[in-house]
């Protein structure tokens, strides 16, 4: 069972995450303000932590701080909670050790599908060896599937100046095409395609592959929940929405590209990965 502590200082938000996560089978702590739950982590080694940015006495940042400075002994994986998807405080939160974000308004779905990626990457991390270096990630090989030039051409320069190579192409048949005839690690995906839904590629993706084999992940501008979340029940990796932060697109690609290899090696090893998705 994976233990998560909710830092929140709003009563009804703890309250709401608590009982949606214990329900999925999560061992839940709470704590009202950011000194609690750096007392808490002192005592217990949490899998997750949900962590509110903007508390008195000592904020989310001031947290994230903390936890750095004990890195060696408190390997926590951290989803901050903002108000609103601003630049700065998801690029502030994620160079101050966060590994994940969600928005408070986001969905039961949404907070469901980041726990359970990042409880399964701790888990993988732990059972596997550590995680993936970064070297090999740098050498994956992402296939960009968008029909947009101008958006082809930032996720390009954006993956190529974090040292990713990528290639693209502009429909989902050529998307398909491409990865029978060259494998590849990771797809960025968008949903409207002119041939193709970003739905119906990944279910023609998971006939083939695995997740230990290619990673999704969604780069849209798609606001339905109801696809989104059909998306990750078809076989989605994670979501990044558009207009994207370039600190979150490359967080998730490297999420993705982590839990990818580390799923790889654990089937390797004679594991199964999915039972490591379990609470």
């Amino acid at each position: 069972m994976y233990s998560v502590l909710i830092v929140d200082d709003e009563p009804l938000s703890r309250e709401v995450a608590m009982r949606r996560l214990e329900r999925e089978g999560y061992h839940v702590t709470v704590a009202e303000n950011g000194l609690r739950a750096c007392e808490l982590m002192e005592v217990e080694l949490f899998d997750l932590i949900l962590l509110d940015l903007n508390m008195p006495r000592m904020s989310g940042y001031e947290v994230l701080e903390w936890v750095q400075q004990r890195q060696a002994r408190i390997d926590s994986k951290i989803i901050v909670l903002t108000a609103a998807r601003d630049r700065d405080s998801v690029t502030r939160s994620l160079h101050g050790g966060a590994n994940d974000y969600l928005v408070k308004s986001a969905g039961t779905p949404e907070l469901l599908n980041r726990v359970r990626r990042l409880c399964t990457l701790r888990a993988l991390e732990n059972s596997a060896a550590g995680a993936i270096p970064a070297r090999r990630l740098r050498e994956a090989r992402i296939l960009v599937v968008e029909d947009q030039l101008t958006t082809v051409e930032l996720l390009l320069a954006r993956l190529k100046n974090a040292d990713f190579t990528a290639r693209s192409v502009t429909d989902g048949a050529a998307a398909l095409a491409a990865l029978a005839e060259r494998p590849c690690d990771l797809l960025l995906l968008d949903y409207h395609l002119p041939d193709m839904s970003g739905l119906a590629i990944i279910e023609e993706v998971r006939r083939h592959h695995a997740p230990e084999e290619v990673a999704i992940v969604l780069v849209t501008g798609e606001e339905d929940r109801e696809r989104i979340e059909a998306c990750y029940a078809a076989g989605a990796d994670d979501y990044v929405s558009k207009p994207f932060h370039a600190a979150d697109l490359l967080n998730r690609v490297e999420n993705a590209l982590n839990l990818k290899f580390l799923r790889q090696r654990a089937r390797a090893a004679g594991e199964d990965p999915a039972t490591l998705a379990l609470p």
